[in-house]
């Protein structure tokens, strides 16, 4: 990769590969100092700039981190992935209805990520719209009704909040495939 990037020097994508080789290797700085340079590259890719931010959460610099999502996100607002490390940061701060908004975001433009309506339901349920969280977790099993886990929030919300519907959703849990020692 050191090679290819002699010969190619802003090429992001060899920047990038060697970053996340280097990260692999256990090299944090040499691998921060790679993609860095490509995010200097290509500062519109997504990609490498979910890299980077992966990169920094693992090296334990949050106020980096946070950095990079700002200025990530600025660079790529349309971005499902850089919305939910957005998110991410939201709700660590606890401002959770922020964090709803990016779930939101990411959920709208990655469905297909079943895991994404379980944190934007527990974004809800923490900022108190306890409704919208049920709904999400409701649409979650019409479009999934396999998806134990959206049942099993459903019923532990249930439970919580005392909410009529428990007893339904318990029936959607089991229905789901939900161990029975969950049940």
């Amino acid at each position: 990769l050191r090679h290819a990037l002699h010969l190619s020097p802003n090429d992001p994508r060899l920047h990038r590969k060697l970053g996340n080789t280097l990260m692999q290797l256990g090299d944090i700085p040499g691998a921060r100092a790679a993609l860095e340079k490509a995010v200097a590259l290509a500062p519109a890719n997504d990609a490498i700039q979910l890299n980077l931010i992966a990169l920094l959460r693992a090296a334990h610099d949050p106020k980096a981190a946070e950095h990079a999502v700002a200025r990530g996100l600025a660079a790529c607002p349309y971005s499902a992935g850089l919305h939910y490390e957005s998110g991410r940061l939201a709700e660590e701060a606890g401002h959770f209805e922020d964090a709803a908004q990016h779930f939101d975001f990411t959920w709208r433009n990655q469905p297909d990520q079943p895991a994404t309506a379980l944190t934007l339901a527990s974004a809800r349920f923490q900022a108190h719209q306890n409704e919208l969280g049920v709904s999400v977790l409701e649409r979650r099993l019409s479009e999934r009704p396999d998806y134990s886990p959206a049942a099993a929030m459903l019923v532990s919300h249930g439970i919580e909040t005392g909410d009529a519907r428990t007893a339904k959703w318990l029936e959607c849990a089991s229905a789901s495939g939900l161990p029975a020692d969950a049940l």
